[in-house]
């Protein structure tokens, strides 16, 4: 008798919350008042312009009633494109943002009371300042890179845009989208490769996440000549300077094409190296072919303390074209050039910063990406063909004694 006693009450409680519920749930999309006096607008209207948009800033009617601001606004004059801006009564301030250019753009705002009641609108005009997708477009240069175009280009704000390539497919005999990529760095190099060195006619634009679109930059390019190098024909080439491995970590990560956050070549840890290792932190390695490099390719380690522990930050690039090149200890620092006994200084790197200029402690999701991406770094003009590498690391981003990598992609022609 007691169970049932306690069932029946249990089941009369979920009975009365299921009509409470039920009820909820019928009057959910009635106004939260009944009060139809119309709202007056906002008013002592003052405007803050920025890039691309602006911060209109009110007072709000002295009323309880209402609930928020709403500010109606073309953004383009070109396309027709519009958008709307509701604002919660909890502020005084409307962002308007996504104008298409440095001009003037009228912006109608109403007061929206709790019974959903407008008040008559009230227009005040803002001059937003050059947005940044024309920003960068202006600075764009196409220029030539190995195996295709390089876009360069500033972005002063950091705002995101995308820049978009387009091609002149002669298969189809028009200019097509060819790629297209997502950028908030303050400065942007973005390259598309795989071409031949016969001319070819490329296009590249800006636009922003509001549709905007800047002028097209149209260039006729010459790529330069380059292949990917074998990596089939590379091999370790120890070498006592050398800093130790790790064993099971081994050198042959480097170009084994695998690219994970378990699969990488790093220094050794364990027993800790005493005295500590000296700098920079070497290793060496052949490539198997006789070849001027162009570029290489740098994979971090992927997962993994980025821009931090023993990822690179400021290396340099040895090389050599003796069949068998002998030892040398390699200086922290030298320039371009430098010479020391069979090994030459093919050119000095720093790994860059966040491209969102974040700090390494608040990166981003595209920063991320970024690094997990590989990215490129093109050797000086005039480099000398070579048949051995040596990778000197100056500094890790964190500072370690020791170092990791990933992945080196190389590539490289005549």
């Amino acid at each position: 008798m007691k169970n049932k006693r306690f069932y029946s009450v249990v089941n009369f409680l979920l009975l009365c919350g299921a009509i409470v519920v039920s009820c909820k749930r019928d009057n959910y999309n009635i106004p939260s008042s009944t009060d139809k006096t119309k709202p007056l607008p906002p008013s002592n209207i003052r405007v803050l312009n920025f890039k691309g948009g602006a911060y209109v800033i009110y007072d709000l009617p002295k009323t309880e009633n209402t609930l928020y601001v709403k500010a109606d606004y073309v953004i383009n004059d070109s396309t027709g494109a519009s958008r709307q801006a509701k604002t919660s009564y909890y502020t005084d301030t409307t962002i308007v943002e996504g104008f298409a250019a440095a001009k003037s753009y009228p912006v109608t705002l109403k007061t929206v009371t709790r019974a959903n009641i407008e008040s008559d609108p009230v227009t005040v005009i803002v001059n937003p300042d050059t947005p940044a997708y024309v920003s960068v477009a202006r600075s764009l240069k196409l220029e030539p890179t190995f195996g295709g175009v390089n876009a360069n280009t500033r972005n002063p704000s950091g705002q995101g845009i995308t820049i978009v390539y387009l091609y002149d497919d002669p298969a189809q005999g028009k200019y097509v989208i060819r790629e297209q990529k997502y950028f908030d760095a303050l400065h942007i190099n973005y390259a598309i490769r795989g071409f031949d060195t016969l001319p070819k006619r490329f296009g590249a634009y800006v636009t922003d996440r509001w549709g905007n679109k800047s002028a097209v930059t149209l260039a006729t390019i010459k790529p330069v000549f380059e292949q990917l190098l074998d990596k089939s024909k590379f091999s370790p080439y120890d070498l006592p300077s050398d800093i130790p491995t790790q064993g099971g970590y081994s050198k042959n990560r480097i170009w084994d094409n695998v690219i994970n956050s378990s699969n990488f070549w790093h220094s050794q840890f364990t027993p800790v190296l005493n005295p500590a290792p000296a700098k920079p932190y070497v290793i060496s390695f052949g490539i198997g072919q006789f070849v001027r490099l162009s570029r290489f390719v740098l994979y971090q380690r992927q997962g993994f303390e980025y821009w931090g522990d023993g990822c690179f930050e400021i290396f340099s690039i040895w090389g050599s074209a003796a069949d068998a090149p002998r030892n040398a200890v390699l200086p922290e620092y030298a320039s371009e050039g430098a010479l020391i006994g069979d090994w030459v200084n093919l050119g000095n790197f720093r790994f860059p910063n966040p491209p969102s200029g974040n700090a390494p402690s608040n990166l981003t999701t595209a920063d991320r990406q970024w690094w997990e991406g590989g990215v490129n770094f093109e050797m000086p003009a005039g480099t000398p063909k070579v048949k051995f590498i040596r990778v000197a690391v100056s500094k890790t981003w964190g500072n370690r004694e020791g170092a990791y990598l990933t992945e080196m992609t190389l590539y490289g022609g005549n």
